[in-house]
C-alpha cells in the first residue's frame, strides 16, 4: 500500500497567520456566559476516596457545579 501525500508539502490556509501569530484561536474569541472547568487531581498516588463534601466550593461566587465520580455524568461507550 503506497500513499502519494506522506512527504509532500501540504498548503496550510492558516499557516501564515498562525506563525506570525496573528490567527484567533478558540480560547482567545470572548464569548459571554462561558463556563468553564478546573481539574484537581489528587496528591496521594494510592488510596480510596470515602467522603467529597464540596459545600465549600460551591459556596464560592461563581461556582455553577462541582463533578465528582458519584455526579458525574455517564459517557457514551464507542460501539
Amino acid at each position: 500500500m503506497t500513499t502519494a501525500y506522506i512527504g509532500q508539502p501540504t498548503s496550510r490556509v492558516d499557516g501564515r497567520a498562525k506563525v506570525t501569530g496573528a490567527a484567533k484561536y478558540a480560547a482567545e474569541y470572548n464569548v459571554p456566559n462561558l463556563t468553564y472547568g478546573y481539574v484537581v487531581s489528587s496528591a496521594i498516588a494510592k488510596g480510596k476516596i470515602t467522603k467529597i463534601d464540596a459545600s465549600d466550593a460551591l459556596a464560592l461566587p461563581g461556582v455553577v457545579h462541582v463533578f465528582t465520580h458519584e455526579n458525574a455524568p455517564r459517557l457514551a461507550w464507542p460501539r
